[in-house]
């Protein structure tokens, strides 16, 4: 018998990725790397989770470990924030 379940809903049953796409490009600008990704360039960063999200998204700066670090220190609050803004059911279930 299971006490809990657990979901992973982003992309899979609730599609957020244009919430993902204002939080990450907000997230860049806060630390000077003004990018304006689509949410289908933004749609081919994820996978492997948030590290890798921002790390793509930061391109050739993705080495910079200080810079790293702010940039998803501010990404993560900014898509828990906008992350309702505009999700709705994924229909490609």
């Amino acid at each position: 018998m299971f006490d809990s379940f657990f979901f992973d809903l982003d992309g899979t049953l609730i599609e957020t990725i244009e919430d993902i796409t204002i939080a990450i490009n907000e997230a860049l600008g806060k630390n000077g790397l003004y990018n304006s990704y689509t949410t289908k360039e933004v749609t081919r960063f994820i996978g492997d989770g948030a590290d890798a999200l921002v790390r793509r998204a930061m391109g050739d700066k993705s080495s910079d470990e200080a810079l790293f670090l702010s940039v998803k220190k501010e990404y993560m609050p900014l898509y828990k924030a906008y992350q309702n803004d505009h999700a709705q059911v994924a229909y490609h279930l």
